[in-house]
């Protein structure tokens, strides 16, 4: 008896390690009620079968939730809000959006931000609400689309836009997550940067890095057709374009120190470069 007891037991554990692998319900709890469930006399059934089934049920809010929402980081691809189209500010701009079983995180690497709120899923597969909003900016970067993609999430003054409900489709390719908030609002996300086999063949170096003049640019088989310069907030301070020469370099000794993002568009596809100038 003590045997079978032993080989039912691990079995359970290395199931339920399994299908806990995203939870933080303590599945100890559970393992110790399964076992004390097997072994203790007849007696006692009615106590053991409370244990057991308390311990499942702090589960069972994460069971319900689809594992594909908690497994993958994603990135926004696209969106509404307040109907009006919602883009990124450039093609690569950095974007991921995270869940676990408590909270959700919404980083924006470009600017080195990042944004956490609480999430409640309740019982729902397909939904949650946030529980006092994902906070505003704090640094210095604030791209419109930062601020945009964020009131998808708040108000202005935080208080979240809940209900939520979200679905995922299979592409093929990739999985796309689609969350909509309360309002109506749409924020269509990708479980990889769509379009990175094309930045992959965008090669340009930029020296030096810091500068407090002259930018460099080697690029390997391409051509640079125009390079924008962007501050933190978004604000476009100079727009250089190609001429009967190549477009090697510039000058930034008009630029107040800080750091600045590089919009470069190539014969290949655009791409997104951060300077510092001293």
């Amino acid at each position: 008896m003590h045997e079978f007891s032993a080989m039912f037991y691990s079995c359970i554990r290395g199931y339920i390690l399994k299908i806990t692998k995203k939870c933080e319900c303590d599945i100890f709890i559970v393992l110790e009620s399964l076992l004390y469930f097997i072994m203790t006399p007849p007696t006692l059934f009615k106590m053991k079968h409370l244990i057991l089934v308390l311990s499942i049920l702090s589960c069972i809010q994460c069971f319900a939730q689809d594992p594909q929402l908690l497994e993958n980081t994603w990135h926004f691809t696209s969106g509404q809000l307040d109907g009006e189209s919602l883009e990124l500010d450039f093609p690569d701009f950095e974007n991921d959006l995270i869940f676990d079983t408590t909270s959700i995180w919404i980083n924006y690497p470009f600017c080195e931000e990042t944004n956490e709120g609480s999430v409640d899923y309740g019982t729902s597969s397909t939904a949650f609400d946030l529980i006092g909003g994902t906070g505003g900016l704090v640094g210095t970067c604030t791209f419109p689309f930062m601020i945009k993609h964020l009131a998808i999430y708040h108000q202005e003054d935080g208080t979240p836009k809940n209900p939520f409900s979200y679905s995922i489709e299979d592409q093929g390719s990739y999985l796309q997550l689609t969350v909509i908030n309360g309002n109506g609002d749409i924020a269509v996300y990708a479980n990889q940067y769509l379009g990175i086999n094309e930045e992959k063949l965008i090669n340009i170096t930029i020296s030096p890095n810091p500068t407090s003049d002259i930018v460099h640019f080697t690029t390997i088989n391409n051509q640079i057709l125009s390079v924008a310069i962007y501050t933190l907030n978004g604000k476009l301070t100079n727009h250089f374009i190609k001429g009967k020469k190549s477009l090697n370099e510039f000058s930034v000794a008009h630029l107040t120190a800080g750091v600045y993002f590089l919009k470069i568009n190539t014969e290949k596809g655009q791409t997104t470069k951060k300077i510092v100038k001293h």
